[in-house]
């Protein structure tokens, strides 16, 4: 046993240091010339389930011969491109060795030179799916049966003989097909073991052996042909949640972007059933007749579909198919203010909508859908036979889609798509790169900076979205998480908040927990939950979570601008509300204007309530919570009670309890501070509604000072024992 355990340590420590962390992507890369290549074996494993190879590559020149990227052996699979002399220019091809020896095939011609471009072949025992920037290309469903099982564990990557002519990063191999979500989402992101069977991250930037850097096979390749010259910083593209760069612009100088046409544009002409969208991040100032993006025709100054700005700083609409039709209309609501401002264009088939910042505009953009011929794609100008109508800002996180989004994708998807598998997404700019083209997340149409265009660190408010459930355990660590829709914490499932995170609810959204939290920020680095729009957000909800999970704990959190419902279950506490669960630990945390309008008593708790609960809170402070009804910090309710530590300050209730108010309850009261807190009727501080049957509540070490009520109790109120110490100290209440 102790034998398996150290194996089972050793192993686990192994993939732990193989896996590099997120932000060295993309490392290394590996170029190669005429000759070069990389040999190894090791690769244990059967191919019943099928194959998936993909790999990043970047060719210098293409060529009449061909160029493999990688050959799992004897011939079982292989990614290539085809040769112009055997395939064609710009082919790319991979093919499988059947059980009887023949090999199927499947090809496109979609490869350009000087681009770094994601290509992968998988094949599932009956589909041949080949795939380029996440997309498919070309599908073979002639049934190639079964594949070639009998593998000599040897691999290359490039071969001496049919050399690749340039970059080639991130090689990855599984004996089974690959979804094309996973292949859509894993290009560009590091993979684990349990992803792939070998993967060769080209990471180590030194010497004669790549190493497989999984280590499920300890798969290790050797150069040939090789030096450490070969080894170059990877520029291959990583797309995040993170804001990164924004694409700047400047009229002044004509700047703009081009956009290739490979596939999936003009958006306007390739929407299914004539329904597209396009969403952004933009900011600048109000400047007249501006685009934003555009599409025209190179033929003249007619045929256009432009979004852009206006000299009141609204969003301009235009849309016109040269001689008749279309549609020339501004928002109702300002854009161009100089401050970021998200958009999205939603039009399917001339029923359109423009939301701004995820609320639909006042302005009717309906009209009557016509043909129009375009073949020209800008970000920021409009293009015809010249450019013109250059705008002056920042524009972040550009995407064009072949569906209408649903007024809650805007609102899913506005803080960004981080790592999309959205197979309605043609096209998705995030100008995250350091120079060099823009790359296109979606179907692969890179864009061309001109004139200058720029790229300047973005400060649009940009990150993880979460809405609907997690059904696995996930980790919070980006600076800021934004909560886009109501979020259920699944049972059996822990959350985990990282100190120093900011959540951010993006409306009256709430995060219902049926598993566990752990929200443990430090001293010097907390936790907050907050919302910065008039709507607020709805709090952190336990409603009969099962008891089977662990506790939920928060250290070192701040919870402020919570506003809770004016019906059950809602009006249970603002921040925190516990309905039939015992496992809320809070500590070093802070309650901060808060508010409850709860018109009934069996509500009430300004900033938390518990009904049918226990909790724990220590070293804690509620200060400017309110409720319309009763208990302006803390509501308890046939529940038992914890304090200590804590501060109550200038908390308020409209009726009765300006802090806390104990209904058939227990709390125990140790070392706490209530001060500055005020109810309509009674109670200013503390009122104890306990009835028989409930332990003794007691305050101990305590002091209640200043606080007032509109008729008795400025400081307590109790109808019935409570326990004092003789240690507590009670005046200047009213």
């Amino acid at each position: 046993m102790r034998k398996h355990y150290l194996y089972f340590l050793l192993v686990l420590f192994i993939s732990l240091m193989a896996v590099p962390l997120f932000s060295a992507w993309p490392g290394t890369a590996l170029n190669f010339e005429s000759g070069d290549y990389i040999s190894g074996s090791g690769i244990g494993c059967t191919y019943t389930n099928g194959v998936t190879l993909e790999a990043w590559v970047k060719h210098n020149t293409f060529g009449t011969g061909i160029q493999r990227y990688i050959t799992i052996s004897p011939e079982i699979a292989v990614l290539r491109y085809g040769g112009s002399t055997s395939g064609g220019l710009g082919q790319l091809h991979f093919y499988i060795k059947n059980a009887s020896g023949t090999l199927k095939h499947v090809t496109a011609y979609v490869l350009v030179l000087n681009e770094w471009m994601h290509v992968a072949g998988a094949y599932d025992g009956t589909t041949m799916n080949l795939y380029c920037n996440g997309n498919i290309v070309a599908t073979n469903t002639a049934s190639p049966g079964p594949m070639w099982d009998i593998g000599d564990g040897t691999f290359q990557i490039s071969r001496s003989d049919e050399a690749m002519r340039g970059e080639i990063d991130e090689v990855r191999m599984h004996n089974d097909d690959k979804p094309w979500a996973s292949i859509r989402e894993n290009r560009f992101r590091y993979v684990g073991l349990t992803d792939y069977v070998c993967v060769w991250s080209l990471d180590d930037g030194s010497g004669t052996t790549a190493y497989e850097s999984e280590t499920w096979f300890n798969a290790n390749g050797t150069l040939y042909n090789m030096t450490n010259a070969n080894w170059v910083t990877s520029t291959v593209p990583n797309a995040t949640y993170l804001p990164g760069n924004a694409g700047s612009f400047n009229s002044s100088t004509s700047t703009y972007i081009n956009l290739e046409q490979r596939s999936g544009l003009p958006i306007y002409n390739n929407g299914t059933a004539n329904a597209y969208s396009v969403s952004m991040w933009v900011k600048g100032a109000a400047q007249n007749a501006k685009a934003v993006y555009a599409e025209g025709n190179t033929s003249g100054t007619g045929p256009i579909f432009l979004l852009g700005s206006t000299s009141a700083g609204k969003m301009w609409v235009y849309i016109y198919n040269g001689s008749s039709g279309g549609m020339n209309r501004n928002s109702t609501t300002t854009v161009f203010d100089d401050t970021w401002h998200h958009i999205a264009w939603v039009d399917n088939n001339g029923t359109a909508t423009l939301y701004i910042d995820g609320v639909a505009d006042g302005t009717n953009f309906n009209y009557t859908r016509t043909a129009i011929s375009l073949n020209t794609c800008t970000i920021g100008a409009y293009r015809y036979n010249l450019t013109a109508y250059h705008f002056t800002g920042q524009i972040d996180e550009l995407c064009l889609w072949k569906t209408a989004l649903t007024a809650s994708d805007v609102k899913h998807y506005l803080r960004g798509l981080g790592l999309s598998t959205d197979s309605n997404l043609t096209g998705m700019y995030q100008f995250n790169e350091s120079s060099g083209p823009a790359y296109d997340f979606g179907y692969g149409n890179t864009g061309t900076l001109l004139n200058s265009a720029t790229r300047v660190s973005s400060t649009a408010p940009i990150g993880p979205s979460y809405w609907g459930s997690l059904s696995t355990n996930t980790t919070w660590s980006n600076s800021i998480v934004y909560v886009v829709d109501d979020l259920t914490v699944n049972d059996t499932v822990t959350l985990t908040v990282t100190p120093g995170i900011q959540v951010k609810f993006d409306g009256w959204y709430a995060i219902s927990v049926q598993g566990r939290v752990l929200a443990v920020g430090t001293s010097a680095d907390s936790i907050r939950f907050t919302s910065d729009k008039a709507a607020k957000w709805r709090g952190l909800r336990f409603y009969s979570t099962p008891a089977t999970n662990d506790s939920s704990k928060f250290e070192y959190c701040v919870f402020t601008n919570a506003l809770a419902g004016t019906t059950s279950p809602d009006y249970m506490g603002s921040a925190i509300g516990a309905s039939s669960f015992s496992k809320i630990l809070i500590n070093f945390s802070s309650f901060r204007s808060n508010h409850n309008p709860c018109p009934a008593f069996s509500g009430g708790g300004g900033a938390a309530s518990f009904y049918n609960s226990n909790a724990i809170i220590r070293n804690s402070a509620f200060i400017g919570n309110s409720c319309t009804n009763a208990s302006g910090a803390i509501a308890l309710q046939a529940s038992n009670l914890t304090i200590e530590s804590c501060k109550f300050l200038n908390n308020t209730a409209t009726y009765t309890g300006g802090a806390l108010v104990v209904s058939n309850s227990s709390a125990q009261i140790k070392n706490c501070i209530f001060k500055g807190n005020s109810a309509g009727t009674t109670s200013g501080a503390v009122e104890f509604r306990t009835s028989s049957g409930w332990n003794v509540s007691s305050i101990q070490n305590s002091i209640i000072d200043g606080n007032t009520a509109g008729t008795d109790g400025g400081g307590i109120l109790f109808s019935r024992d409570i326990q004092f110490s003789k240690h507590y100290k009670l005046y200047n209440n009213q």
